[in-house]
Parts: C-alpha cells; structure tokens; sequence
C-alpha cells in the first residue's frame, strides 16, 4: 500500500484500506449454493407427493409462498364433488442465506408446507379460525384422492362439506349479530360469501339485509336500467319498469316487486 504523509497522507490511506476490503467482499459475497447431499437426493427422490383439496364451490384460494411462488386452491367445478389437487412434493427442498454470499440447502416435509398453506397445523394452529381453509371445504390427502378406497373418499368429502357448512353458518350468524348491534360495517365480504355459499350447497334462498341480491338469488340485470334483480320479478324495484307485461297484466296492471 502507498506510504503518505500528513493529513492527506492518512485519509488517502484510509481509502485504500477500504476499497482493498470492499474487493475482498464483493468476492466472497458471489452468491454460491450448497448442493444436496447424497441422502438429501435419495430422500427427495423417494418422497411420495401431497395433495391439496377442495369442495367449496365459492371460494378460491390465492396464497403467495416465497420461494415456492403462488399456491391457487381451486374451487370445485359445480356438478363435480371436488376441485382438481393442488400437488406438493413429498419432500421440499428450499435454501436460506447462511451468510457470505452462500446459499444453505434444507428440507421440509411436503404435509408440514400443506398444513402452513392451509393455516391447520396442529403444532402451530392459527390464531384467527377465518384463515384456516379446513373450515371453508379444503382437507389435505398424501395419496390421489382417486387411488383411496371409495368409503374414504365419501368420508373425506362428506367431512369436509359438514365442516364448511358449520363455518358457514357461524359467520351468517356473526354477520346477522354484526347488523343487529348497528356494526354494519363490520359485515365484509367473507360473509355475503358464506351466505350465497350456503345457499348453493343447501338449496335454501335466504336472504339477508346486509347482502346484496345478488349474494342470495339467482339474479339477471334489469333490460332498463342494467341493475340487479331477482329472476321472475314483475317490475324492476330501481327503475320501476315493467319488465314481465304478461304477469303484469294478470296482476290488474298492478306494479310488484
């Protein structure tokens, strides 16, 4: 390194100092991986797969998972028993940074990930019930539903409806508590969701005043005015016009909604 003197002599000293280990870091900051070992390939390779489920006809489930990118849970076809999987490997190999630019290879089982997906895990379970999709028609299998014997696949399935129809109920029931004490507001999304849902799996048509029409009836727009309404309805409530004549006449000319 260059020998100066005095002030300027120390600072340029300082620099060289710097700019020496700078170079020295940017070298062992090249991002280097750790390869799998022997048992970590053979476990990887023998791992069977796990399966993601489900039977909601509503709800689809979008939930990003760093490195294994986003995760969709699609919702069951109408007419089908339940949705196309959504297919983990048994064995998850991911990596975290271990320092100096070196990139540490670990394994983690491929029902733990499921579970974490799903917010269900036993160990750590979820501190709100409303992130846990087990309650909305999802359930987890490490075989292709269609390989397990047909008993197991009705109970599965017949499990996790019974399961979601509970939940659905409650968060009815909570919006229903939510209106009556003046909280409209806290009525969001998630229960109109459940309301129409529980509609469609029970065939019932209830409604409720914090729901839209559209949340809890087959609907059509209005050839008028383009809103929202019930199918057979006579007159259209928004515009009021007459949108069945022949009803409308047997009626005495008698505008209904």
């Amino acid at each position: 390194m260059p020998n100066f003197e005095g002030d300027f002599g120390a600072a340029a000293t300082r620099s060289a100092a710097t700019e020496a280990i700078n170079t020295q870091m940017r070298r062992l900051n090249k991002t280097r991986f750790t390869g799998l070992t022997k048992l970590q390939k053979d476990l990887t390779e023998k791992a069977g797969k796990v399966y993601i489920y489900n039977v909601s006809t509503i709800h689809e489930w979008v939930k990003p998972q760093g490195q294994l990118g986003t995760v969709i849970i699609q919702k069951c076809e109408k007419g089908k028993r339940v949705s196309k999987p959504y297919v983990l490997n048994g064995i998850i190999n991911r990596w975290y940074d271990k320092g100096l630019g070196r990139k540490e290879i670990f394994q983690e089982s491929g029902i733990e990930i499921a579970e974490d997906i799903c917010c269900c895990s036993k160990e750590f379970p979820s501190e709100n019930a409303n992130n846990n999709l087990t309650n909305f028609g999802v359930f987890i299998t490490e075989k292709p539903l269609e390989e397990l014997p047909q008993k197991e696949q009705d109970r599965l399935i017949e499990a996790a409806r019974e399961k979601m129809l509970k939940k659905l109920q409650d968060m009815v029931l909570e919006a229903d508590l939510f209106h009556q004490g003046g909280n409209q507001k806290w009525v969001g999304q998630i229960h109109r969701d459940a309301l129409q849902a529980f509609n469609e799996i029970t065939g019932a048509k209830e409604e409720r005043p914090w729901a839209p029409i559209r949340y809890v009836a087959q609907a059509e727009d209005c050839k008028f005015c383009g809103s929202k309404v019930k199918t057979g309805v006579v007159v259209c409530p928004t515009c009021r016009n007459v949108l069945d004549e022949k009803e409308y006449e047997k009626r005495g000319g008698k505008k209904a909604s």
